[in-house]
């Protein structure tokens, strides 16, 4: 009789142990986007500003500028929110008003709230699209 060589134990748990760190990694990468959305998305607060001011061509706030150098932790701050559509809150909202315009502001908001489902933005980035 001959005796068969059988796989070493390791090597019938390597698909195992990839699939438990896959989806530990999954887990964590879930954690964190929630966490995150928790949270409001405090780092993307002045991306978002900087994105808005060049599209729109003007200066856009979401806080008060003389706010911005006071004490931080104090301050309500902005939050974005992306589950269930775009949720903005801030506790200022400003736009500058366009170059040709006599007027000092185009908006100036306090405690504003804007919520917009992805069909309505999906809508306005594309006329026409079928609903």
């Amino acid at each position: 009789m001959t005796d068969t060589p059988r796989p070493s134990p390791t090597h019938a748990r390597r698909p195992r142990r990839g699939l438990i760190v896959g989806g530990g990694l999954l887990l964590l990468l879930a954690a964190g986007i929630a966490a995150c959305e928790v949270a409001g998305w405090p780092f993307l607060v002045t991306p978002v500003e900087r994105f808005l001011s060049r599209t729109l061509q003007r200066d856009f706030r979401l806080q008060d500028a003389a706010a911005a150098g006071s004490d931080a932790s104090t301050l309500p701050r902005a939050s974005i929110r992306f589950l269930g559509g775009l949720q903005l809150r801030a506790p200022h909202v400003f736009i500058a008003a366009p170059a040709w315009s006599t007027e000092p502001f185009f908006l100036d908001a306090r405690d504003a709230s804007l919520k917009m489902g992805y069909l309505d933005i999906w809508r306005a980035r594309c006329p026409g699209s079928p609903s």
